[in-house]
């Protein structure tokens, strides 16, 4: 029980009710405070992955709250949970940096929310238009001090010319400053990272 950080006295019996309740409390305490002392950050990273998600409700339940299932089968399921998730961001990470990714158009890996006919149909302009719109863009090469500058004294001045969320909660933006895009993603409860600039002229 210690595992969970400070917790209030148990006179409880294993498996009784207070002693669930005072695991609850425990469990959700570490979860709002996003550490688990005891755990190996392998371990602390499935857990804040799975109860810390949008999609995930029951830290909404309380004293109802029963502390997931610790034995290797179920721990498994959610590692491989887990893995394929990291995939797909990844997956989408490097499609969204890649010239070829198109607003309005975003492809299977993205929610389908993020593709729509009618927005394309709306503004006049067709796929193959915006495909042959982005074959002007040159990779800009920056360093880490300049990415940080950016992030710390532009980016935050700047209205994203694009920004979508996935299920996940990440952050997908594109910013046009200038001949500059700049495109940056920011996962959930993590900072804004540039994943990669274009410059609409050659250098």
């Amino acid at each position: 029980p210690d595992r969970f950080g400070s917790m209030p006295p148990c006179s409880g019996a294993p498996g009784s009710l207070e002693t669930k309740v005072t695991l609850g409390r425990a469990f959700l305490q570490s979860l709002r405070a996003r550490k688990y002392d005891e755990l190996k950050p392998e371990h602390q990273e499935v857990l804040l992955k799975v109860f810390q998600s949008p999609q995930c409700d029951r830290t909404q339940e309380g004293d109802a709250f029963i502390v997931p299932d610790p034995n290797m089968e179920y721990t498994s399921k959610l590692r491989s949970h887990i893995h394929e998730e990291n995939s797909l961001l990844e997956r989408r990470k490097l499609h969204f940096c890649d010239k070829a990714f198109k607003v309005g158009n975003a492809g299977h890996d993205f929610p389908r929310s993020w593709t729509s006919r009618f927005q394309i149909e709306k503004d006049g302009l067709a796929p193959k238009t915006e495909a042959s719109n982005k074959t002007g863009l040159v990779k800009v090469e920056i360093d880490k001090a300049y990415s940080a500058s950016l992030v710390r004294d532009v980016l935050p001045t700047a209205a994203p010319e694009f920004q979508e969320k996935t299920e996940d909660g990440t952050c997908f933006r594109i910013y046009k400053i200038g001949s500059l895009e700049i495109r940056t993603t920011q996962e959930r409860f993590a900072e804004e990272q540039i994943g990669v600039v274009y410059s609409s002229r050659a250098p």
